[in-house]
C-alpha cells in the first residue's frame, strides 16, 4: 500500500489511488469474514454487522471498476464500455445505500453473486482491450485470473453451497497476493510504456524542428 501511494505521488497517475483504496479495502473484508477481527480489532469489529460486510464488498467492488477503466483507459478508448461501466458504478452505490436497510442474509446472498457476472465481465474488458492494441490489457487480464478464482469460490461459500473449509480459507488471501503481486508489476509496467511514448514523441519533434 505505502509502495503504490509513494509512486502516485511520484508520477500523479490516478490509477494508483484506485489500487490503493482496492488493496486498503480487501484486507479488510478478509480480517471481518474470516473472524481474525475479533483477535485482533474488537474494538472496530464490534461496531460492524453482516449488512456492514455487504456494503464493504460493494465498494470494493466499485474501487476494481475504478481502477480498470483509470488503467485500461477506458475512458478514452472505450466510450461504449466506460458506460457500462457508469452502469455498474451507479448499482453499486444504490446498493451500498440499499444494503444498510435490507434483511441481512440476503443481502450477503446477492453481494456474494455479483463476481459471477462482475469477473467475466472484467475479463473480457482487459482481452478486449489487449486485442485492440493495449500492451496493458495482457497484465491486467493475467493479474486478475487467480484473484477472480478464489473469488468465485468465495461466492460460492458465501451463497451457503459449499460448506467454509480450509481451501476456502487460503484460496482467496492466496489469490489476493499473487493478483496484487502482478497488479503492482503491470502498473509499473504501464509508467514505463507512458514514459517511452513521451520520449518517443520528444524525438520526434526534436527530429522535425532539425528539418526546418
Amino acid at each position: 500500500i505505502l509502495y503504490n501511494l509513494f509512486i502516485y505521488f511520484t508520477v500523479r497517475d490516478v490509477s494508483y489511488i484506485y489500487y490503493v483504496a482496492y488493496l486498503v479495502i480487501v484486507p479488510t473484508f478478509l480480517v471481518i469474514h474470516s473472524g481474525h477481527g475479533v483477535l485482533h480489532v474488537p474494538y472496530v469489529y464490534g461496531l460492524l454487522t453482516v449488512n456492514s460486510l455487504a456494503a464493504i464488498l460493494w465498494c470494493l467492488y466499485a474501487a476494481v471498476m475504478l481502477f480498470m477503466r483509470s488503467f485500461l483507459e477506458i475512458k478514452q478508448l472505450h466510450p461504449v464500455i466506460n458506460r457500462v461501466i457508469n452502469i455498474f458504478l451507479i448499482m453499486f452505490l444504490i446498493n451500498v445505500i440499499l444494503s444498510q436497510y435490507l434483511d441481512g442474509s440476503f443481502v450477503v446472498k446477492f453481494t456474494a453473486i455479483t463476481p459471477t457476472f462482475l469477473a467475466p465481465f472484467v475479463i473480457w474488458v482487459g482481452c478486449y482491450s489487449w486485442a485492440k492494441g493495449n500492451k496493458n490489457g495482457k497484465f491486467y487480464v493475467f493479474s486478475w485470473l487467480p484473484l477472480i478464482v478464489g473469488t468465485l469460490f468465495n461466492s460460492i461459500v458465501l451463497s451457503g453451497f459449499v460448506a467454509l473449509n480450509a481451501m476456502s480459507e487460503i484460496l482467496l488471501p492466496l489469490g489476493v497476493i499473487l493478483e496484487a503481486t502482478i497488479l503492482s508489476l503491470a502498473l509499473a509496467n504501464r509508467v514505463k510504456l507512458s514514459q517511452e511514448l513521451v520520449l518517443c514523441s520528444n524525438r520526434e519533434k526534436s527530429n522535425n524542428l532539425k528539418k526546418y
